[in-house]
């Protein structure tokens, strides 16, 4: 999983937002998604988007999603079919989607980069020790909420976009 802030997002301006905006989508889809009254506050109508196809369990919402990447990755969530994965360009994020989809950790390691390979690794097992190997401070509190499900940790995030995103998984 591209996390924010990872070297791949200084490809080009398009790409990298398509790639950080995957990072962050595919770090939910690991998570039920009980409410999605939080993803209302998420400005980017994609990422918006994704988190009510994820909270309403409604794949309908991935089709109004722009980035290729980021619809097959929604699509695979709301579906739980992995086949969608497959259509993902980015190589990591292809890794990531099928851990998730999949539920087998072992795509994981074929993921590049400490941080991605340990979030996709603490939400793929549900073990919060990989966490701790985050470096980046928002993506470390998004993976301790989403593997200890304490929405404490959301509050901790300073993204405002990810906040809302890591809450609406509660």
């Amino acid at each position: 999983m591209l996390i924010a802030n990872s070297p791949m997002h200084h490809r080009t301006p398009r790409r990298a937002a398509a790639l950080g905006l995957l990072s962050m989508l595919l770090s939910l889809s690991n998570a039920a998604l009980a409410s999605a009254s939080e993803c209302y506050s998420i400005q980017d109508s994609d990422r918006r988007n994704y988190c009510l196809a994820l909270g309403n369990q409604q794949s309908s919402y991935c089709y109004s999603i722009s980035a290729q990447d980021a619809r097959n990755a929604c699509l695979a969530a709301t579906k739980s079919e992995s086949s969608y994965c497959y259509s993902i360009s980015a190589q990591n994020a292809r890794n990531d989607c099928l851990a998730a989809t999949k539920s087998e950790s072992s795509y994981c390691y074929s993921i590049s980069g400490n941080d991605e390979k340990n979030m996709c690794l603490a939400t793929t097992k549900q073990e919060s020790s990989y966490c701790y190997s985050i470096s980046g401070y928002d993506n470390k509190n998004l993976c301790l909420a989403r593997t200890k499900r304490e929405r404490s940790y959301c509050y901790s995030i300073s993204s405002n976009t990810l906040k809302s995103a890591c809450l609406s998984g509660f």
